[in-house]
């Protein structure tokens, strides 16, 4: 008995994905072509997973927003009352140290968010992404999406204590707050979001980096000029001074009043933020079936 190919293969569903274990690299002038092409219809998905992620987030909890603006201010108030009480020091600073430690725990906030949400949003969506073929980059988009609208949220606590503390005269908003706060949060965003994306391949094969990575921004932002002045001098002010986030986060904060900024290094993160984000798509994309093949093991 002979064994004949079977005639009907040419018939399949042309709607179906068959993932196989070449690398997408044998190609990868394909493979831009559909990262390009999925990434342009991918935004009403992102759209709709945004919105589903951020109902589920708020309509479920009692305090709904509150969750929004909550951690942020816990931290300050801890800080504040550690501060107050003499346990630390944090040197001088050009503002008033509310202001200080206030908008500095609601800019790291984003940092934080834009790390954790590519991968959250990969691990929100396993079952879909194992029987549904969508653009895989919505769910990046959404966590963006996501991402943005909690600081929204957290504006209508941070301005108007701006605005309170200002009409103090404790101190004074520069005009350069207008430009440079929001290109601060775009690095702070664009940093967190290209470090989310390179760890997102193997967060979806480890829980550990998920698991990790909350116990490791508890340190970072001790090593962070979020509640801590800069040193100018010592191991601390070293540290701090090599970690990228210090810079986007001293250029929104110091635009507030007009203080100096390190533009050079600011533009240096950034920069290598875009460059790690494109890397990091490309990653993914490449890890994707594997990944995929995996989970519905």
């Amino acid at each position: 008995m002979s064994m004949q190919p079977d005639p009907t293969w040419k018939q399949a569903d042309p709607t179906c994905v068959v993932y196989s274990a070449d690398s997408a690299l044998r190609d990868p002038g394909q493979m831009l072509v559909e990262m390009v092409r999925d990434i342009r219809i991918a935004g009403g998905l992102a759209w709709a997973l945004a919105t589903r992620d951020i109902s589920v987030m708020y309509r479920q909890s009692l305090l709904g927003y509150v969750w929004a603006f909550l951690p942020p201010l816990g931290t300050a108030a801890v800080f504040l009352f550690l501060r107050a009480g003499g346990s630390f020091k944090t040197g001088d600073v050009a503002i008033p140290y509310p202001v200080y430690v206030i908008t500095g725990t609601i800019l790291w906030q984003i940092f934080a968010d834009s790390l954790n949400g590519p991968l959250k949003a990969v691990a929100n969506s396993r079952a879909m992404l194992v029987k549904i073929r969508f653009p895989q980059e919505a769910l990046f988009m959404s966590a963006l999406l996501v991402t943005l609208f909690n600081f929204i949220v957290r504006l209508g606590i941070l301005i108007p204590a701006l605005c309170w503390f200002a009409a103090q005269g404790t101190f004074t908003l520069h005009p350069t707050s207008l430009i440079l706060f929001p290109l601060g949060v775009f690095g702070l965003v664009v940093l967190g979001y290209a470090i989310g994306i390179l760890l997102t391949p193997v967060g979806m094969f480890y829980s550990d980096i998920s698991l990790g990575l909350q116990t490791i921004l508890i340190f970072w932002m001790l090593l962070s000029p979020v509640v801590l002045v800069l040193p100018d001098t010592g191991v601390a002010g070293t540290l701090m001074r090599i970690n990228p986030v210090t810079y986007p986060l001293e250029v929104a904060r110091n635009g507030l009043v007009g203080a100096p900024c390190e533009y050079f290094w600011f533009i240096v993160v950034v920069a290598c933020s875009l460059l790690s984000v494109a890397v990091g798509l490309v990653i993914y994309r490449v890890a994707l079936p594997h990944a995929i093949a995996r989970m519905g093991m």
